[in-house]
């Protein structure tokens, strides 16, 4: 994969490698969640990342000025997030290969954007108290 950014153009290598220095660069443990997450969130500093570790621009800095080029193009962060999920898919970076329209809802999936793991800790939470509450009540009623 290549991108163009004006009279530039930088390979992208998909490697294990690389990959890795970008997950470790997020404090990432799964590059899907990176791709769907980032595309769904527009988060170009994610997006600024994944371009610095897997071509040769140098930095995040070098990458989001590669990123201001680009939408002056008439081009989206989203389109270039597609593009890397395609990119990643293609060459078997995901868990399971996926269909260009499983990656499309993939990418478009709003439930990217709820923090699951706040609300399962919060629902527990809740019903722990609630639990609890009952059972005081029951205790304090049998005394």
């Amino acid at each position: 994969m290549e991108l163009h950014f004006n009279d530039k153009t930088y390979r992208v290598e998909l490697t294990n490698r690389r990959m890795v220095a970008v997950l470790d660069a997020l404090g990432a443990d799964d590059i899907s969640d990176v791709i769907f997450t980032g595309a769904t969130k527009n988060d170009v500093k994610t997006l600024a990342t994944l371009i610095a570790g897997f071509t040769d621009v140098g930095n995040a800095g070098n990458a989001l000025d590669l990123l201001d080029e680009y939408r002056r193009t008439g081009h989206t962060p989203a389109e270039l997030y597609g593009e890397l999920a395609k990119a990643l898919n293609d060459e078997y970076f995901f868990a399971k290969r996926m269909t260009d329209e499983e990656l499309a809802a993939e990418l478009a999936n709003p439930l990217r954007m709820v923090d699951m793991e706040a609300m399962v800790r919060q629902a527990a939470e809740d019903a722990i108290r609630s639990m609890a509450t009952s059972r005081l009540k029951a205790k304090a009623r049998g005394k």
